[in-house]
């Protein structure tokens, strides 16, 4: 295979950004979001006169969401931005891009911590205990049976690109395609499911949520600014 050089700006589409809610929130630094910190269920309760009905406690806290930048920067002399008139829009679609290639890799794995800032997917989320020895089954036991249990609808997969091409190539001993294989569309569905592959969802793990329960809080859109005094962007 012969790559291209780079004369234009990365064309890949950033499927999990363009699969989820965006609800603006403004300029403020944080919110606080109400977090279910456990469930507990009363199924043994006695049916007769008088007796403790069946109940569930939910117990409720506060967390607080803070919304952090990202930004990326390239160091570039004055005179060559100068000299090249499509220099700028073409450095500017780049810099976009990196920004929004992080910001959905941290909506995937972030950790919350002073680094990340941003909670993720993986680490917000409930590590299902599937039965399943196929990774396809697996999802298809989550989609059936882990989201169900808590009342939610899965709405959306999300695999790492490489898991994506085995779930679709997979063959049998005779090496015939099981599923679709090379007739198979990328992006399009699992179990009905719609599933994306995105290279920060890490390889051996899928992500099967509720889409009209998450939201991405956005604080603003990208813009791009040049400076031209020592450290102003690469520092806060």
């Amino acid at each position: 295979f012969i790559f291209p050089a780079p004369i234009a700006a990365p064309g890949r589409r950033l499927l999990v950004l363009q699969s989820l809610l965006h609800q603006p929130v403004g300029l403020t630094a944080s919110a606080v979001v109400p977090k279910v910190t456990s469930v507990s269920d009363n199924s043994a309760a006695q049916s007769h006169e008088g007796a403790a009905k069946g109940e569930s406690a939910i117990s409720v806290t506060g967390q607080m969401l803070e919304f952090p930048s990202i930004a990326t920067y390239l160091n570039a002399s004055r005179q060559v931005l100068s000299d090249s008139v499509s220099l700028q829009p073409f450095l500017n679609a780049w810099l976009q891009f990196f920004v929004l290639r992080k910001l959905e890799s941290l909506i995937i794995q972030g950790d919350g911590g002073n680094t990340d800032k941003i909670l993720g997917l993986i680490d917000g989320g409930t590590a299902f205990s599937d039965t399943e020895d196929h990774g396809i089954d697996r999802i298809a036991e989550a989609i059936g049976l882990g989201l169900p249990a808590y009342g939610y609808s899965a709405g959306l997969i999300i695999l790492n690109n490489l898991d994506y091409v085995r779930i679709l190539a997979q063959r049998d001993s005779n090496g015939r395609y099981v599923g679709g294989g090379w007739m198979a569309g990328f992006n399009t569905s699992l179990w009905g499911v719609p599933a994306v592959a995105s290279p920060g969802c890490p390889a051996g793990t899928a992500i099967v949520l509720d889409t009209a329960l998450v939201q991405i809080l956005d604080r603003e859109q990208i813009h791009v600014e040049i400076g031209y005094t020592g450290s102003q962007f690469t520092s806060n």
